[in-house]
């Protein structure tokens, strides 16, 4: 499974209170659905989401976008489908860069490409 970076939560059941967590909110009713092997980035500003769709190899993967109230599909455009990858930040180029995997379904077909999404600051 892939790595999950800058997103960190924990709940809590100590009551409350300036600074104590209060567990899980529910957000959103909609959002990406049926994704096998997601992985997130933050950006700073958002989190981005890879995944794949449970359908047959060749397929492209799912980016979605989550600002903290609302998700957003980005395209349907790049990555195949995929397991066994990693996505990352660039804070220094703005872009999440995803490298690897195998082919989705997994077998041992193994990838070695590398992607990038740019990414589109809101608050310029």
């Amino acid at each position: 499974m892939g790595q999950v970076h800058g997103l960190v939560t924990r709940g809590n059941s100590h009551g409350g209170g300036p600074g104590h967590d209060r567990g899980w909110v529910k957000r959103q009713d909609m959002g990406p659905r049926e994704i096998i092997s997601p992985t997130m980035a933050y950006t700073g500003e958002y989190t981005v989401l890879f995944g794949s769709p449970p359908t047959v190899s060749g397929t492209a993967g799912q980016s979605w976008r989550w600002d903290g109230k609302l998700w957003t599909q980005r395209q349907n455009m790049g990555p195949t489908a995929r397991a066994w990858y990693n996505i990352a930040y660039d804070s220094q180029r703005d872009r999440v860069v995803l490298f690897g995997g195998q082919v989705f379904p997994p077998s041992d077909a193994s990838l070695s490409d590398t992607w990038e999404l740019a990414i589109i600051k809101q608050n310029v």
